[in-house]
């Protein structure tokens, strides 16, 4: 179990796919876990979104300007705002917010799956901008001990 005990915090840094969260709780049930939505995947799923929107109506700039706003609230881990501005911009599209994934048939790449992926995920979504600057910190700090000792 790679040195994971019952007192163990583990941090799970996944795309989103549910099959990951599951396997980690099975392999390691008495684990604190943290699941966390990586930046990387959850910024493209965003700008597959926009290039949809794109297709069916929405003009670019009206795209770029919403993609760039649920950008910034998601960085700010603010996701449930986001989760809301998608459901007011599928309002306005005429697009009910689907249920489950059944409901999609608008492609992987619809509004209607980036609110999935979004509602799915919501307790994985985390401020990466705090994250980040205290990854930084913590670079930093290592290295002046390392220049020091």
């Amino acid at each position: 179990k790679m040195g994971v005990t019952d007192q163990s915090q583990l941090i799970i840094l996944a795309d989103g796919a549910r099959w990951i969260s599951q396997l980690a709780r099975r392999q390691y049930p008495k684990a604190k876990l943290i699941l966390i939505l990586d930046w990387w995947h959850l910024k493209k799923r965003l700008w597959q979104t926009v290039d949809w929107l794109k297709r069916h109506g929405l003009s670019s700039k009206d795209s770029r300007d919403w993609a760039r706003q649920i950008g910034d609230w998601l960085w700010r881990g603010k996701a449930s705002v986001a989760l809301q501005s998608c459901i007011g911009l599928g309002q306005q599209m005429g697009l009910a917010p689907p249920v489950d994934k059944s409901q999609t048939q608008l492609g992987e790449s619809s509004l209607q799956s980036f609110y999935l992926y979004l509602r799915n995920n919501l307790n994985s979504i985390v401020d990466y901008h705090s994250y980040r600057k205290r990854a930084v910190t913590s670079v930093v700090s290592w290295w002046k001990r390392q220049l020091i000792y």
